[in-house]
């Protein structure tokens, strides 16, 4: 990207003084190789994840050809279209100073970008106004919550048509995406990972999704580059909570102290190994199996499960998961973790 617009900025100038140069030309086509062979590289590099240029990438080389190209033009505005050594020296700043380009190109782009997120966010909430008997379920914490979503997706999937954000998408774009891309009038329950770096970003995530049903997995010291304080992180978690509507069901990490701390009225129902106030895990067992426990519902129901994972962890983020599961119907006899 660095280096796409000089190819095009040589070739401009060619044409404009109406002669051939054989310096220039080689010159241009040496930046065009060069830029040729970097993308190629890039896309053949062996990586875990593959190289896409994605619609925002090529709006940000558009943005930036754009930039290069006003600053060329000012140079041929003020100095002419000489060839000398002041051409070549300016060519050879503009390559310098494309660490400060591109983020200026980023910079004149947002508005462009902030116009284009709207837009499609307007659409994502139009497509959930239509399937208005879809149930969002919003699943949020400082970690645990891509497991406990995968595991809910798993034990809902029994009974429900379920569409849940895919890998990490828990932004608002991402989320955006996965409604715009994937969501379908058969699909009975959403749930969406709702991840956090800022106050606010949550509600920002429930203002556009407008969850019936929360999960918070737990409450500690993450992002607090942004965040500064738990006390922060705390409030932003319960943004999930705040924007539930009346008779919405909010699942806490009842082992969690900072979560105990929020002492609000919420329809809450908890879920712990150490807290027996809700639903409880107990007689929780290692063997070359895996992790065998009993969970305890709320009405007294019991059923004892054997899972791969091991740690307490993965035990808490299962219990969790099938409390919500239960409190949609599903008897814990017919959950299959």
């Amino acid at each position: 990207m660095l280096l796409m617009a000089v190819p095009m900025v040589y070739m401009l100038l060619v044409f404009k003084n109406a002669y051939f140069r054989t310096e220039v030309l080689l010159t241009g086509l040496l930046f065009t190789v060069v830029t040729l062979f970097g993308y190629v590289g890039l896309k053949a590099k062996n990586t875990k994840t593959p190289l896409v240029f994605t619609a925002r990438v090529k709006r940000l080389i558009a943005g930036n050809w754009l930039v290069n190209l006003f600053l060329i033009g000012l140079y041929v505005l003020f100095f002419g279209g000489e060839y000398g050594l002041n051409f070549h020296f300016a060519v050879a700043a503009l390559i310098l100073f494309q660490p400060l380009i591109v983020p200026l190109s980023n910079l004149l782009m947002k508005p462009v970008e902030k116009a284009i997120g709207n837009g499609y966010i307007k659409d994502a909430k139009r497509i959930l106004k239509e399937n208005s008997n879809l149930t969002v379920i919003g699943v949020t914490g400082s970690y645990g919550k891509t497991s406990l979503k995968f595991f809910l997706n798993k034990l809902l999937s029994e009974k429900f048509s379920v569409l849940a954000t895919p890998e990490s998408y828990n932004t608002p774009m991402g989320v955006v995406k996965t409604i715009r891309e994937s969501l379908k009038p058969t699909h009975e329950i959403f749930i969406c990972e709702m991840g956090a770096k800022n106050i606010g970003d949550i509600k920002e995530l429930c203002d556009i999704v407008h969850p019936r049903c929360g999960v918070i997995t737990s409450v500690g010291p993450q992002h607090l580059e942004t965040f500064k304080t738990v006390e922060n992180v705390r409030k932003t978690k319960f943004e999930l909570a705040e924007a539930l509507p009346e008779g919405g069901r909010l699942f806490l990490n009842g082992d969690s102290e900072e979560i105990l701390n929020d002492t609000r009225d919420f329809n809450k129902i908890y879920y712990g190994i150490d807290n027996r106030s809700g639903y409880y895990a107990k007689d929780i067992s290692l063997s070359p199996m895996g992790t065998r426990f009993t969970v305890v519902a709320p009405s007294g129901e019991e059923e004892t499960y054997q899972m791969r994972l091991i740690g307490s962890l993965n035990v808490l983020n299962v219990l969790g998961a099938i409390a919500v599961a239960n409190s949609f119907g599903i008897p814990l006899s017919g959950l299959l973790v």
